[in-house]
């Protein structure tokens, strides 16, 4: 996990890019290839490689902050 520090920008960590993840699913679910295609498009490529985008999503689900069904679909689990 990137941490920001000195050297590391929170918008270049992972703990900044969950942020942007979880406001693409606050609306509605997406597929996870949508959800990668959606954070490539929109904000001009935030995940260098493919490898960051899976390890941002499964510290997300690690924190419980998605659930991701059998059929690939990506579920913001919203925690009042």
């Amino acid at each position: 996990m990137k941490l920001p520090n000195k050297f590391i920008t929170f918008k270049e960590s992972s703990v900044g890019k969950f942020v942007i993840v979880l406001d693409c699913l606050k609306d509605y679910d997406l597929s996870v290839f949508k959800l990668y295609k959606k954070l490539v498009t929109n904000k001009s490529g935030i995940f260098k490689t493919v490898d960051e985008f899976i390890e941002t999503l499964d510290y997300l689900y690690c924190l419980g902050k998605i659930e991701i069904t059998n059929e690939g679909v990506v579920h913001y689990v919203k925690n009042d």
